[in-house]
């Protein structure tokens, strides 16, 4: 496993969780196998390898499904009845840390299924694992480092607006104007982004590397994962603490503005969308 597999997965967890009530129950369903060809994306696994990891998360999806849903469903919630008046800084602050908090016991429970798995890694899974680190580092790059600054803005402009209107429904004009106002003032540091991912896959590549080579015992590649999915700021820069405090402190009021700014008509649909969302998965939960 590496930084970039294990966002996949676990971000598939929380996305599915919250997805459009019409597509949820077939995704969540179809979860552990969409997880085991992530896996198998980056380690290009043998069938042996490929069947256990498959049972691995069939494992951790039973756990997900009795344990997380009915927690995101109570997230859910909560973020409803905040919605009802008016939102703060800190309403979205205790949103974007609860997702946080999801996110790393999830990682968690990934690295303790994948820690399992450990024993069975070879040379071969790491030289998959280097070409695909290369690739998406690649990919990285063009996206985020080559183009213009004002190319990379309008791409991130576009990515907000999509999420929002998923929520939200179609903003107007002068929400759109005032969100695009907010979302260039937001502080942009790719490379330093970048420099972060790096030092986060090399944690990773020396964890698989002491489980290929059995230098680390399955105990000991099991508690290093998880320690690694958990604790995300030790070793961090202190150039990169200070850039992401900034983009959360401004992204808070960005979100809080805009939800204010809601129609009547907006406020209906996100509603009817959390309420949906919420049914749904308390019955992927009993399910």
């Amino acid at each position: 496993m590496m930084v970039n597999k294990m966002r996949y997965i676990i971000g598939l967890l929380l996305t599915l969780s919250v997805a459009a009530c019409s597509v949820l129950s077939v995704a969540y369903n179809n979860a552990p196998t969409a997880i085991t060809w992530i896996a198998n994306d980056w380690f290009d696994f043998e069938a042996p390898q490929k069947s256990a990891f498959s049972e691995r998360a069939e494992k951790l999806m039973q756990w997900h499904r009795r344990n997380e849903l009915p927690d995101y469903a109570k997230f859910l919630q909560g973020v409803y009845t905040r919605a009802q008046g008016t939102i703060t800084d800190a309403d979205v602050q205790w949103m974007i840390g609860e997702v946080q908090t999801k996110y790393r016991l999830t990682g968690a429970r990934l690295a303790q299924e994948a820690g399992e798995l450990a024993p069975l890694l070879t040379a071969d899974n790491l030289k998959a694992f280097d070409a695909r680190v290369a690739k998406v580092n690649a990919e990285f790059t063009k996206d985020y480092l080559t183009p213009p600054t004002v190319r990379v803005k309008k791409k991130r402009f576009e990515r907000i607006v999509e999420n929002t209107e998923t929520w939200m429904g179609k903003l107007t004009d002068a929400q759109l104007n005032r969100l695009g106002e907010a979302a260039d003032a937001l502080p942009m540091n790719y490379p330093l982004v970048f420099e972060e991912r790096v030092l986060r896959q090399l944690a990773m590549r020396a964890i698989v590397q002491s489980a290929a080579d059995k230098s680390a015992s399955k105990e000991q590649v099991v508690a290093r994962l998880n320690v690694w999915a958990k604790d995300w700021e030790t070793g961090r820069s202190a150039a990169y603490k200070a850039y992401t405090a900034q983009y959360l402190t401004q992204s808070y009021r960005m979100f809080s503005e805009l939800s204010n700014s809601a129609t009547p008509e907006q406020r209906a649909y996100a509603n009817k969308k959390l309420k949906e969302t919420i049914d749904e998965i308390l019955a992927l939960a009993k399910a």
